[in-house]
């Protein structure tokens, strides 16, 4: 739980961020430095609630107003744990981004300029989508066949899971679960994680080195220009 909410000191705002200055054309700078420090107060101060003034000031307040139903009636631990409190920062921290761009933003930005990604002339036209099944996947003609079994296998992966907890939610609402059922799927998750981790490290492993062997072949013989200092005029 520590560990979830120091992490949304930078994980809960660089989420926004860079998911939303890749992928929004709208996204502005102020947009995401105010998602940034959000997020990161609003971690910080989980943290501090939640670990120091809590658990120190609350038997205080008892004490000193024997008296004061509400403050009586508070629970000895703090409401919210480090996963919600993360939780909370990342939602807190997508609402900021979203918010200030919109407010700021006075011309969409040109992102397939940024990242170059602005169609070749020449280049006959395709069809944006295949006229199958998967075409409510988005898959473009650019996408090969490995490049289908990966995403299919990627949204399957995190559909089981969603889908898992949906249900395993709905059941220890209706009647706890036992701890043999969570000692069994906790296990599950474990061993799915190793070979997942696994294969995609061995994975990586091998197409980084013959990618890197490419990359420096391609450098040794490529012109560069020494002017580009990687801004989008």
């Amino acid at each position: 739980m520590y560990f979830m909410v120091t992490g949304a000191i930078f994980t809960g705002g660089a989420g926004s961020v860079i998911i939303g200055g890749l992928y929004w054309n709208r996204g502005t700078t102020a947009a995401a430095w105010s998602a940034l420090i959000s997020g990161g107060v609003f971690a910080v101060s989980g943290i501090l609630v939640n670990n120091v003034l809590w658990p120190r000031l609350l038997p205080m307040w008892k004490t000193s107003h024997p008296d004061w139903a509400w403050i009586n009636s508070l629970p000895d631990r703090f409401w919210l744990n480090g996963a919600q409190l993360a939780f909370m920062a990342a939602l807190l921290c997508f609402i900021t981004y979203v918010t200030v761009s919109l407010l700021t933003c006075r011309k969409p930005f040109d992102l397939n300029k940024m990242l170059h990604r602005t169609p070749d002339p020449l280049q006959k036209p395709t069809s944006a989508l295949p006229k199958t099944g998967l075409r409510f996947f988005h898959m473009g003609p650019s996408f090969t066949r490995g490049d289908k079994i990966i995403y299919i296998m990627t949204i399957a992966w995190t559909a089981f899971f969603f889908g898992a907890t949906l249900i395993i939610i709905f059941l220890n609402q209706i009647k706890p679960l036992s701890s043999t059922f969570w000692s069994i799927w906790w296990f599950v998750n474990l061993i799915l994680g190793i070979v997942a981790a696994g294969s995609t490290f061995i994975w990586f492993m091998i197409g980084g080195i013959r990618d890197l062997r490419d990359l420096l072949k391609m450098l040794s013989t490529e012109h560069v220009d020494k002017s580009d200092d990687g801004q989008v005029k």
